[in-house]
């Protein structure tokens, strides 16, 4: 699959996004860059969790005043929580 993606885009530059996924896929410095940008997306995540508690009022914190989080719904005629 790189070798195909790299027959399209031409010659990678050390340490491009291209470089880093493929490094990180075979083990290499690459690991280190997506296992911090995966922590960083779940500290994000957290944080906005922490900040809306689904078991309390978060409609002022909606814009479109869509359900509140936490909130069951249907979807095609299967019930979601």
């Amino acid at each position: 699959m790189a070798a195909k993606i790299q027959s399209v885009i031409g010659p990678v530059a050390a340490r491009s996004v291209f470089a880093i996924w493929q490094s990180a896929r075979m083990g290499g410095y690459g690991v280190e860059y997506v296992n911090g940008g995966v922590r960083a997306l779940v500290a994000l995540a957290d944080a906005a969790v922490a900040h809306c508690n689904p078991l309390k009022d978060c409609k002022g914190l909606m814009n479109d005043g869509g359900p509140r989080l936490g909130a069951s719904y249907k979807v095609m005629g299967v019930m979601a929580v």
